[in-house]
């Protein structure tokens, strides 16, 4: 108990420390964040000479800082900023933290100042002879002079540069070192505004007149893709080996069957200039204002973090709006007359796993991102009570009763893209049971045509409590990364940090999405079966899965069992 007082008396007063620290106007503005209102609704005194800069940075079409609430236990403020390009920013302000030190004991660490850049273009948005021309097109950015420039500045100060491409969007990260101690003000705003200033000379959208891409630049990062690729091949991890084997038995005519990676065979060399122009005109179109979305995460007040955001951001080149693109939905990728049969996949490991995966139909993203149908029927679908199917497969000897304190269990959505979202139920198996496979997958597709039927709402109340409480009192605060993320989903200012982590909408809504999800999984594809062994050996017929069963005696059985769930 002692101890326990102890950190509990520590905590406290390093929160009254913060508070007495500020002085009076910014105490001001932070206690009317906290209270969620905005900027104009404080008094004049309170409101930093750095909110007319914003204001009056971009004329008629000025900027503007709208507040955000947060979870109000990270000890951040939050504020979207809205450029007059259309491009839109997420700023966290972030006090600095009690940090643990071993020589030291007990220091402030300053927090670390991050910038994150999502772009609405992805290896969706390859044309079909450029397969990886996405990928490229994200190596060719950082690598450029620009590029260059700006990880040789990070390098200096500790930091780290980074970029991955996603379906249909590509994020670059830039993060300086963290500070041992807390900086004066004027030192943090100092490379927060060069930091922003370099980002925003990356890419060509807010550039006087756009730099073409390097024709020895893209030769040499051609290679990189084609090694990292080989690379994978080599050593495959667990996700790329999950994604490979739906890739594997996709429909050709799909989107989905590419791998997207690029390779010299997809880009040959022999055919860098037209890369090069392919390059140019994939970011001339995808990476623009509005398809961008933001995130500074820095320990400045979020007034003066916009003015930073909105000085470096500001276009140097006529706005040039393109018309919008109508959303886009390929064909299935699984099932609707392509053969997808059940497959057995090597892979190292303790347990062996089976997993069925089905194909739901995605028509309004947005929707989507505020409901989460998906993360509802998971819930339902894995919820460990009495007679749930976890339950039934663990009675059966199927699943283990506990793995390594992970749940036998779990649902995800693997992937969301042109307008399908891949979503699956992964099973642990007890060793040995990998023969068992035919009952348990009958198990799991009973468990969602009982969902089918109607996801209580209970439930659906369950999962939104369970997700605010990890949304308010997670073990970290949220990133750039997953805040610029989050932005590209989310058209609402207020909702801007709320979807990227909980639901929105009463319970009954989020029930109904759930129920339409699992309705539309069963009717517009196959579910898709792998069977994860740690070893192939002494399989035998078992490699060969054959054609995939229809429900039997399973599907009577959950019937009864699963009545608990209606």
């Amino acid at each position: 108990m002692r101890r326990r007082e102890l950190r509990c008396a520590i905590s406290l007063s390093w929160l009254l420390l913060q508070t007495a620290s500020l002085r009076p106007p910014r105490r001001e503005v932070c206690r009317g964040l906290i209270a969620g209102s905005s900027l104009a609704s404080l008094p004049a005194s309170a409101v930093p000479r750095y909110t007319d800069r914003v204001a009056r940075s971009g004329g008629p079409g000025a900027a503007t800082l709208e507040t955000v609430e947060g979870p109000g236990t990270d000890g951040r403020a939050y504020g979207l900023l809205s450029l007059p390009d259309g491009a839109r920013c997420l700023l966290a302000s972030a006090a600095p933290s009690l940090t643990f030190d071993g020589d030291r004991g007990n220091v402030l660490a300053g927090q670390a100042v991050e910038v994150a850049v999502t772009v609405g273009c992805g290896s969706m948005r390859d044309p079909d002879d450029w397969e990886g021309l996405a990928h490229l097109a994200e190596h060719v950015t950082l690598a450029s002079a620009a590029g260059v420039r700006l990880t040789e500045w990070v390098d200096e100060r500790e930091g780290e540069v980074n970029g991955f491409t996603e379906e249909e969007r590509t994020t670059f990260t830039f993060q300086l070192g963290r500070p041992d101690e807390p900086r004066g003000e004027a030192e943090e705003a100092a490379d927060v505004s060069q930091l922003c200033a370099l980002v925003a000379d990356l890419f060509d959208c807010w550039r006087a007149s756009p730099l073409p891409a390097d024709e020895a630049v893209v030769r040499e990062e051609i290679r990189r893709v084609d090694a990292e690729l080989e690379a994978t091949r080599t050593d495959p991890s667990k996700s790329l080996i999950e994604c490979g084997q739906y890739k594997a038995r996709a429909n050709p005519a799909s989107r989905w069957a590419r791998l997207a990676r690029g390779s010299k065979a997809t880009l040959p060399a022999a055919r860098v200039p037209a890369i090069c122009r392919a390059v140019d005109e994939l970011r001339t179109s995808g990476y623009t204002p509005l398809s961008i979305s933001l995130a500074i995460v820095s320990p400045l007040p979020l007034s003066l973090s916009a003015a930073i955001a909105t000085d470096a951001f500001r276009r140097r080149a006529p706005l040039l709006r393109p018309a919008p693109r109508p959303p886009r939905r390929g064909p299935p990728p699984f099932g609707a007359g392509w053969d997808a049969s059940p497959c057995v996949v090597e892979r190292p490991g303790r347990y062996p796993c089976l997993t069925v995966g089905w194909c739901v139909p995605v028509d309004d993203p947005v929707a989507a991102a505020r409901c989460k149908p998906l993360a509802v029927l998971g819930h339902a679908l894995t919820s460990p009570h009495a007679g749930s199917a976890s339950d039934v497969l663990r009675t059966a000897g199927i699943a283990p009763l506990s793995a390594e304190l992970e749940p036998c269990l779990t649902a995800r959505a693997v992937s969301s893209a042109e307008g399908w979202a891949l979503w699956e139920l992964s099973l642990l198996m007890n060793p040995g049971a990998e023969r068992r496979w035919r009952e348990a997958r009958d198990v799991l597709i009973s468990a969602v045509g009982v969902a089918s039927r109607g996801v209580p709402a209970h439930l659906a109340a369950e999962a939104k409590s369970l997700a605010l409480l990890g949304w308010r009192y997670s073990s970290r605060a949220p990133s750039a990364i997953e805040l610029s993320r989050d932005l590209q989903d989310e058209p609402s200012p207020p909702l801007a940090l709320l979807t990227g982590h909980t639901f929105v909408g009463d319970a009954q809504t989020v029930a109904d999405a759930a129920t339409d999800a699992a309705r539309r999984a069963l009717s517009f594809s196959e579910a898709v079966v792998t069977l994860y062994c740690p070893s192939l050996d002494g399989l035998g017929p078992l490699a060969q899965l054959g054609p995939l069963l229809q429900p039997s005696a399973y599907a009577q059985q959950w019937g009864e069992i699963g009545s608990s769930l209606r």
